[in-house]
């Protein structure tokens, strides 16, 4: 691994079998010139471009930021890895650390913004949004900043991107959207005004929250050798399945995604179990 350009002491632009990466690790950078070798067990992290940001802009992103920003942002994503129990795209540290320079410079300019997803991200994204709470109340015990406890929801989002493997905010955001527009549907459809605080509601978000990002990263599951059992959950319980075809339309006409047969019939079951276990309660 050789340098090619001295961040700080702790950072370094290199490359690596022809491909440049950033570098971290304690001393990692200290004295280092262009041209010059890196110890590999002397770096903890490496880095690649990915998504919107290039090298140079997360370069930039580290020089920018201080020390106790970094070792903040580092904090967070150590505790939501913990929490979430997931991989998460590595690059998270970049955009996080961006999201979260910026609204320390807002706090400076006395700029609030509110969050207008804010009550369907701490619905859907539970685990996340405890994330975001934690890093807002980091945040104002480490760096003595008293951001708003809507940026709880925005950092939210930054770990929902990073399970889905992107580095676009608008992407979370859309996630978001279509989840809340199909629980429209299903509660239109269905006549079904469930209990959001319920296992069973949270079990179909679940659910739903998965086959989303599958659909997303193009994961069709094939029917296999379960062709009758799909038949028989389609004849059967003909109001999902209904239902189930609007979603698979909403989706085709917002992002030309398709449902295969056996997705259709795991909605379904999801579907009939909501629905039971509300007209039991």
């Amino acid at each position: 691994m050789i340098v090619e350009k001295r961040i700080n002491n702790n950072v370094a632009l290199a490359r690596k079998n022809g491909q440049q990466l950033i570098v971290m690790g304690k001393g990692v950078g200290f004295g280092k010139h262009s041209g010059d070798q890196i110890a590999e067990d002397q770096v903890e992290k490496t880095f690649y471009s990915e998504g919107s940001l290039n090298l140079e802009q997360m370069a930039s992103l580290i020089t920018d930021a201080s020390g106790a920003d970094i070792e903040v942002v580092d904090e967070i994503i150590r505790y939501g890895q913990v929490q979430i129990k997931e991989s998460l795209n590595p690059n998270i540290f970049f955009t996080l650390l961006d999201h979260i320079c910026f609204s320390l410079q807002r706090y400076e300019k006395q700029m609030d913004i509110s969050n207008p997803l804010d009550w369907e991200i701490k619905k859907f994204y539970p685990i996340e949004h405890g994330i975001g709470k934690f890093a807002v109340t980091l945040i104002r015990e480490q760096l003595k900043v008293n951001i708003s406890d809507a940026e709880a929801s925005f950092i939210a989002l930054h770990f929902v991107n990073a399970q889905i493997e992107s580095s676009a905010h608008h992407e979370g955001v859309q996630m978001v959207e279509m989840t809340n527009d199909i629980l429209q549907l299903v509660r239109y459809q269905l006549n079904c005004d469930y209990d959001e605080d319920s296992w069973y509601f949270q079990r179909f978000i679940t659910h739903l929250r998965y086959y989303l990002m599958r659909q997303k990263n193009g994961v069709i599951q094939e029917n296999g050798d379960q062709n009758e059992l799909v038949d028989m959950v389609f004849s059967r319980f003909n109001k999902e399945k209904n239902c189930v075809n609007l979603i698979d339309y909403y989706l085709q006409e917002k992002q030309g995604w398709h449902t295969s047969n056996i997705e259709k019939m795991y909605l379904i079951l999801h579907l009939r179990n909501l629905v039971e276990k509300k007209n039991r309660s």
